[in-house]
């Protein structure tokens, strides 16, 4: 039987039992006693370890587990059985109990790891979940595996309530609107019917609060990554992180300073987008925009590169929009940036909007000249087309609000509606009412602050 190193974590009579009962095995090793998650860390990333044994007070978290399986360790945490549902959110699997029943658990998952050995082969190092292994699943107290339905986050009942809908939004440089278009959309969802969660994930210019006049600008997207990294974020807490606009909006403030990016930008994020799923039917992610990663950066190559918040907001979202201007500059930088993201996330298919439509920028007929331009160049023919309406967008912003509200008749507003139409879900078939079909009414978009001019 292969032999399984382990690297140990644990306190007191646990870890010298462990000790003494693997000493005399021939089937499992010890190789490093750790005092705490950082040398855990350290020695799997020196290829010392397989299965890595962590206590649960010793600092685990969801970017521990993730760097270990980079290179083929997999995390277990002891825990108590009240916590199971952190551990599992973390991607570690969860080991309850002491004494026998931990030693038969850790046994359990070192035949999964010789399993997936076994099934990748040799000349790959067992990198596949533990889940994948046969016959394996948590294990409890007594060595047992765990019903499927009581895994936390992975379950399918989990999965199955997960059914919201993310959309991001991104562009290239030099303002083409990505945060206006961003606004509305989740502002004419909302009008739609839908609850939306809308989210400034944007690390090199969060605007989003400010431009709602929301004083209270809490780096809510920092706290749900701690949190998630945790695994204690759930639908109720990532609600009370949200400030609210309207009943039916509410918005995740961004970190308010392009310097403290990194602490967004582990692997916890995926955790909050599967939240963000569970907590409201539509979620509109501002994602930053793609920039050139730096080679010379160490802390880069160890951790989390300048991209990792937007290829996490991208691999999560159902549909991403790409927002460009409607200028020769605006639309040369839309047709790059396009490029570039084909060549970097091959597997988005996005939807393409371009703002500013005007006359004096592009043309006697701007709309056939910007669709000629990303047909040739970008091999874009479908392209939302946003009309030029800067007293409209200016008296938005100015008072806190979105164009559903301040200028529902605008021409812009038409562009952001056919987008809304392309990413919200289908719409409920209507209902019949004697004899007669009644569609289910719109909802009137009341921003926060005139909530408050009206009770005055």
């Amino acid at each position: 039987m292969a032999e399984v190193a382990l690297l140990i974590a644990l306190r007191g009579p646990a870890e010298e039992f462990l000790i003494g009962e693997i000493a005399p095995r021939s089937d499992l090793v010890v190789t490093r006693r750790c005092i705490d998650a950082a040398e855990v860390l350290a020695a799997g990333l020196a290829g010392l370890g397989r299965l890595a044994i962590v206590a649960h007070d010793l600092g685990v978290d969801r970017a521990l587990v993730a760097r270990l399986g980079q290179v083929g360790v997999r995390t277990a945490v002891v825990t108590e059985p009240g916590r199971v549902p952190e551990v599992e959110a973390i991607g570690a699997v969860p080991l309850v109990g002491a004494g026998a029943d931990l030693l038969r658990g850790i046994e359990a998952l070192a035949e999964s790891v010789r399993a997936g050995d076994r099934s990748a082969g040799a000349d790959v190092p067992g990198a596949p979940d533990a889940s994948d292994a046969p016959g394996f699943r948590a294990f409890d107290a007594a060595g047992a595996p765990d019903p499927p339905d009581s895994r936390g986050s992975r379950g399918p009942a989990a999965e199955a309530e997960a059914s919201g809908r993310i959309v991001a939004v991104t562009g290239p440089t030099g303002a083409p609107g990505r945060t206006t278009v961003a606004i509305n959309l989740a502002a004419e969802l909302v009008v739609d019917g839908g609850r939306t969660v809308l989210v400034d994930a944007d690390v090199w210019g969060a605007s989003i609060a400010p431009a709602f006049a929301l004083t209270d600008t809490t780096a809510g997207l920092a706290a749900a990554v701690r949190a998630a990294s945790r695994g204690t974020l759930d639908e109720s807490g990532f609600e009370r992180l949200c400030l609210p606009v309207t009943p039916g909006l509410r918005v995740l403030a961004g970190i308010g300073r392009a310097g403290r990016w990194r602490e967004v930008a582990g692997p916890a994020l995926g955790g909050v987008w599967e939240v963000a799923r569970r907590a409201a039917p539509m979620t509109v992610i501002e994602a930053p925009v793609l920039v050139p990663e730096d080679d010379t950066d160490a802390f880069d190559q160890l951790g989390a590169g300048r991209n990792a918040v937007a290829a996490s907001v991208f691999a999560a979202a159902d549909a991403v929009v790409v927002v460009g201007a409607a200028e020769p500059i605006g639309i040369e930088r839309l047709v790059t940036y396009l490029l570039d993201l084909r060549e970097s996330h091959p597997q988005i298919d996005p939807i393409v909007v371009v703002t500013r439509l005007r006359a004096s920028a592009a043309g006697s007929r701007p709309d056939e000249s910007v669709r000629e331009a990303l047909a040739r160049f970008a091999g874009v023919h479908d392209p939302v087309l946003v009309a030029d309406d800067r007293t409209a967008c200016d008296r938005a912003l100015l008072s806190g609000g979105v164009l559903a509200e301040t200028a529902p008749r605008s021409p812009a507003r038409r562009g952001l509606r056919e987008l809304a139409h392309r990413v919200g879900p289908p719409p409920d078939p209507p209902e019949r009412t004697g004899g007669r079909r009644r569609a289910r009414p719109r909802r009137r978009f009341v921003p926060a602050w005139a909530a408050r001019r009206t009770a005055e």
